[in-house]
């Protein structure tokens, strides 16, 4: 049995060390707030099934703790209302008492609505380290076939417009100091069983308009010439999408960068816009094999199929799991079995945590002091029972929250603890 001071020295690393939070999006211009619905600060559900959200566990969990923060009585109605307040004079303030705890934030801003939010830049005038950019590559994509196929009457040379425009891109993304990573959303958009390239996406030629990738092109070339930009909303077609992933981590693999940026790949845990049993990282394995030297974060434990992330982590050497999202959309039960099911296999230095906080300054506080909470239980219960001893504990907390996401994109942070206010 650990002794009282090695206890709290665990707790004492739990609460106090800063973290990186490798994925998170950006915040709400506060004269947007309103544009979404404070219910999703719990719940990737919307529409129709959002206002059963009251009912779950991790809702009413979030409400106890928000509650106390705010000194109001435990009910929604309570809470929205202190919120909505704090949307006042104090507001920058209440935003950094939601980071605290945070060393910088790694922000993909690639998410619809982004007229309504603050750069990426934006968080650093609330966290001592700054902030880096993700660049999710399908929005980008998306953005480069309107362009083109909007000036050019032929899709073969609309596609290697894009084809070289997007390459450019990427390597110049490669190059770019404020830049430590790049993001895939294909488990929304087809599914993570990214189709083998039916050739090398390294050439450039007639051999890139002869497969199914150029033909879903032509497709969509041949409705913006018919009826203008607005006919394509989105890329969602198996093989295209899966080309440009595959360009991507070429690009990255040819690239004479060192250390290799990171491709994120969203797995698990999202909306009903994601067909769910294509969400599993287990459909990433050959794509992983496919590129050693190409390091990939799969994101948000692949709840629920987290023991899956954690072999992919423990058996390939370019793969890390993230174990953000989970909190504070999941019930704290169902937070410690993640933490514990990913240790199972997986060795701790090749574990990140993240907020996925977006949005809301809430979503923040409320993943940090969720994870903290589960953290001091299981890795706390891991001490009590012989497994690892309080050293052990305490690389393991800093490598989570710190060491790892600093070393992986090469951050070059220094981590100096404070305890947090949280605790």
């Amino acid at each position: 049995m650990p002794n009282r001071a090695e206890q709290e020295a665990l707790r004492a690393a739990i609460y106090s060390t800063p973290i990186i939070d490798n994925h998170a999006h950006p915040l709400l211009k506060r004269e947007h707030l309103s544009k979404h619905a404070l219910l999703t600060m719990t719940s990737e559900a919307h529409g129709d099934a959002l206002p059963s959200t009251k009912t779950s566990l991790a809702h009413v969990r979030a409400v106890k703790q928000l509650s106390r923060i705010l000194g109001c009585e435990r009910t929604w109605g309570a809470v929205e209302k202190q919120l909505e307040s704090k949307r006042g004079a104090d507001w920058a303030a209440w935003t950094r008492t939601c980071l605290q705890g945070i060393e910088c934030v790694l922000v993909d801003d690639g998410l619809d609505g982004m007229d309504s939010a603050e750069s990426y830049q934006h968080f650093d005038a609330f966290t001592p380290g700054k902030s880096k950019r993700i660049v999710r590559i399908e929005p980008l994509v998306e953005e480069l076939i309107r362009l083109h196929c909007s000036r050019m009457d032929q899709a073969k040379d609309a596609f290697i417009a894009v084809l070289l425009d997007f390459q450019g891109t990427i390597r110049a993304a490669l190059r770019d100091t404020e830049v430590v990573g790049f993001k895939s959303v294909i488990c929304y958009r087809t599914g993570l069983d990214i189709i083998a390239g039916e050739h090398s996406p390294d050439v450039v030629g007639i051999m890139t308009t002869t497969g199914p990738a150029f033909k879903a092109f032509a497709r969509i070339h041949a409705s913006i010439v018919a009826a203008g930009v607005q006919a394509f909303k989105r890329l969602e077609h198996p093989r295209l999408n899966g080309y440009y992933v595959h360009l991507l981590a070429a690009c990255i693999r040819n690239s004479e960068t060192e250390p290799k940026k990171p491709i994120q790949f969203h797995t698990g845990l999202g909306d009903n816009d994601i067909q769910l049993t294509k969400a599993s990282p287990a459909h990433l394995q050959n794509f992983i094999k496919s590129y050693p030297s190409v390091p990939m974060v799969l994101l948000h434990a692949g709840y629920p199929y987290t023991r899956e992330l954690g072999y992919l982590a423990a058996m390939y050497g370019n793969v890390y799991a993230d174990i953000g999202e989970v909190f504070p959309m999941v019930s704290r039960a169902g937070q410690e079995h993640v933490v514990s099911q990913i240790l199972e296999l997986c060795p701790w230095e090749k574990i990140m945590w993240s907020t996925d906080g977006h949005w809301f300054p809430e979503t923040y506080l409320l993943a940090v002091m969720q994870m903290r909470e589960v953290f001091a239980a299981v890795v706390g219960d891991m001490l009590s029972q012989g497994d690892i001893d309080v050293e052990e504990g305490v690389r393991l907390v800093g490598g989570l929250l710190f060491s790892n996401a600093n070393r992986l994109y090469n951050l070059r942070l220094t981590m100096n603890k404070s305890l947090s206010a949280c605790s």
